[in-house]
């Protein structure tokens, strides 16, 4: 007898369990949340020292050196009734208005000056076909992302090694870095940091110009794309900037930026560079940031 007592009081309390399970599901509410759709994890550029320009639809990161866009298609269900194959025709129309958008953004790249790759292209077809094939190289980060009947492409190139520089790079490239006597060679930087005061507005190939506009250094004439190095922009803060001027084997470089786009080297910097210039050192060889106050 207790053990049908204990037994019927399980199986009616389950059971009571089970009915009002039951009519809260019937009982009119918030819906349940939806789970949420998986999306690839793509690092975000939000690091404070990294320098990025962002855009409606993309952005350029000058301290990674690449260009990123986005693009959107919806899934067509009229045209394609087959749930997949409207997700891969979504796919493809994301990729075309992902490149679209690309290309936007990459017309609007400063080269140097108030010259755009968009200038260079018009007058160019060498360049408008090295930059199209530039394009055609994008690389796409990561699957596809599909929400809500929408799917979503990033691609992505780079700045300089095998990418825009490379495409829009018309001048003469720099003689190899002529072998200093020893005596020579240790009293030269191994290291040279540009730091700019103000705003910077980048460009592919900026100019260090003195306080009377001579051109100190034309990094069109620099670039090397046989190793598509270039100076990385980053951000820091003043203290670590003032840290730079005693560190080592480190020469800390000042300048302002002009309404030219040029980088106009204090008489201090500027009276550096050139005493470098004549004991043989090739300045681009070892200037390995720009720095901008956080």
């Amino acid at each position: 007898m207790k053990f049908n007592f204990i037994f019927t009081l399980v199986f009616s309390m389950s059971l009571a369990a089970h009915i009002r399970a039951q009519n809260s599901a019937l009982k009119p509410g918030k819906p349940a949340a939806k789970k949420p759709a998986m999306r690839q994890q793509i690092k975000p550029a939000g690091s404070p020292n990294e320098f990025v320009e962002k855009f409606q639809k993309g952005s350029i990161n000058w301290t990674g050196q690449f260009i990123e866009a986005e693009g959107n298609s919806v899934f067509d269900t009229l045209r394609f009734k087959l749930k997949n194959q409207a997700k891969l025709m979504a796919r493809r129309g994301a990729i075309v208005d992902a490149q679209r958008n690309l290309l936007e953004i990459v017309n609007g790249v400063l080269v140097e000056g108030q010259t755009t790759v968009k200038d260079l292209v018009v007058v160019s077809d060498e360049v408008k076909t090295r930059v199209s094939g530039t394009l055609r190289g994008a690389v796409e980060m990561g699957p596809a992302r599909f929400e809500d009947g929408v799917a979503t492409v990033r691609l992505r190139i780079p700045l300089y090694k095998d990418g825009l520089a490379e495409a829009v790079d018309t001048s003469t490239h720099p003689a190899p870095a002529p072998v200093l006597p020893p005596a020579v060679a240790d009293s030269l930087p191994q290291n040279v940091i540009l730091a700019v005061n103000g705003s910077y507005k980048p460009r592919l190939f900026p100019k260090l110009t003195d306080e009377q506009n001579n051109i100190l250094l034309n990094m069109a004439e620099a670039f090397d794309p046989t190793n598509g190095k270039a100076p990385q922009i980053v951000r820091q803060t003043k203290a670590t900037i003032d840290a730079l001027k005693n560190k080592k084997g480190t020469a800390l470089l000042e300048a302002a930026q002009d309404q030219l786009g040029n980088l106009v080297l204090n008489q201090k910097s500027r009276e550096r560079v050139e005493k470098w210039k004549q004991a043989g050192l090739l300045v681009w060889g070892v200037l390995k940031k720009l720095i901008l106050p956080i």
